[in-house]
C-alpha cells in the first residue's frame, strides 16, 4: 500500500520550515505554486502545489539574501555584486518584483560555487600570493576575470590560506595572471594616466575597472 503525499498549506509549511507566512506566500505565488484566488483565503486554507513541494520548501528555508550570502562566503564588497551580475551567484528566487523585494540564494548553490573554486587550489602557498581582490588590483583586471581563469583551469598557481575563509582564503599569484589578461598595446591609457587626465582617485578608477566599466 503506497503512502499518500502529505498536503502542505502555507500555514503548516511556515511552521514546519520556520518561515514567515507572508513572505512564504509571496514566494510561492511568484513560483506559480498557489491556486488562483489564494489572496482571499487564510494561510491554513491555501494548499501548495507541485510534486516536489517538500524539496522546494526546504530550498526556500535555506535561502539567504545577497548580503547574507556575501557574509557566508566571506566576499568583500563590491565583489559580491560583480559575481552576481556575472552569473556566478545565481538566485533561487528572483527579487526586484512586485511580490519579492530581495533575491534569495540557496546555501547549496553557494557551497557549490565556493567548492568549485577551492577545488582548483592545489598549489602550495608561496611568497607573492595574494587574495583575489589584491590580485585584481595588481593585475589591472577585474575579479570576475580571475574567477573565470580559476574555474577554467588556466591558473595553476592557486592555493588556500589555512587561516582564511571562503573567497578570501583563495590565494593567487598576480604574475601568472598578467600575461593572460594583458591586451595588445593599442595606445590606450594606463590607470595612472586615467587618474591624472580625469582627476579621479585611485579608488574610483579601481572600482570602475573592477566593475568592468
Amino acid at each position: 500500500m503506497t503512502s499518500m503525499r502529505p498536503t502542505w498549506t502555507i500555514y503548516t509549511a511556515s511552521k514546519h520550515f520556520d518561515l514567515h507566512h507572508k513572505r512564504l506566500r509571496a514566494i510561492l505565488a511568484s513560483a506559480g505554486r498557489l491556486p488562483v484566488g489564494h489572496e482571499a483565503l487564510s494561510a491554513n486554507s491555501v494548499e501548495i502545489g507541485g510534486e516536489d513541494v517538500e524539496r522546494f520548501l526546504a530550498d526556500v528555508a535555506e535561502m539567504m539574501s545577497l548580503t547574507k550570502a556575501r557574509e557566508y562566503l566571506n566576499i568583500p564588497r563590491p565583489h559580491d555584486r560583480l559575481l552576481f551580475d556575472a552569473g556566478y551567484l545565481v538566485p533561487f528566487v528572483v527579487g526586484g518584483t512586485d511580490l519579492i523585494k530581495d533575491h534569495g540564494l540557496r546555501k547549496t548553490d553557494l557551497d557549490a560555487f565556493m567548492a568549485s573554486l577551492h577545488s582548483r587550489a592545489i598549489a602550495p602557498v608561496a611568497d607573492g600570493m595574494v587574495p583575489i581582490p589584491a590580485a585584481a588590483k595588481r593585475s589591472n583586471c577585474s575579479a570576475v576575470e580571475i574567477v573565470e581563469l580559476i574555474k577554467s583551469g588556466h591558473l595553476t598557481r592557486v592555493a588556500l590560506d589555512a587561516n582564511g575563509r571562503g573567497y578570501m582564503a583563495i590565494l593567487i599569484d598576480p604574475a601568472e595572471i598578467a600575461p593572460l589578461v594583458r591586451l595588445p598595446d593599442h595606445g590606450c591609457l594606463s590607470m595612472r594616466e586615467v587618474e591624472r587626465a580625469a582627476q579621479w582617485s585611485t579608488a574610483v578608477v579601481t572600482a570602475l575597472v573592477d566593475g568592468g566599466h
